[in-house]
């Protein structure tokens, strides 16, 4: 069996086909070399994301993580604490 491509779904003159039988899902992935985007900067589109994501999420996030952090430490100490005196 031959794997579905791009060029196969989007040909001239292809109508649509009925689902029957197994389906392959397939993707193609195409990489594109950019000579304008330098190597140390690959990473700044995702990081700055131009304000997409506002500061105050990333500090919400932060408060979260931390108090996770010390639930996750609290509760054994607690029990450890409460097992010793007794």
């Amino acid at each position: 069996k031959k794997h579905t491509r791009y060029e196969m779904v989007n040909a001239r003159g292809r109508e649509p086909q009925p689902a029957h039988g197994r389906v392959l899902f397939t993707y193609d992935v195409t990489w594109e070399e950019d000579k304008w985007v330098d190597w140390p900067s690959r990473w700044d589109i995702y990081v700055t994301m131009d304000n997409a994501i506002p500061v105050y999420v990333h500090w919400i996030s932060i408060g979260n993580t931390l108090i996770v952090l010390f639930g996750i430490w609290a509760i054994p100490t607690i029990l450890m604490v409460r097992n010793l005196r007794s």
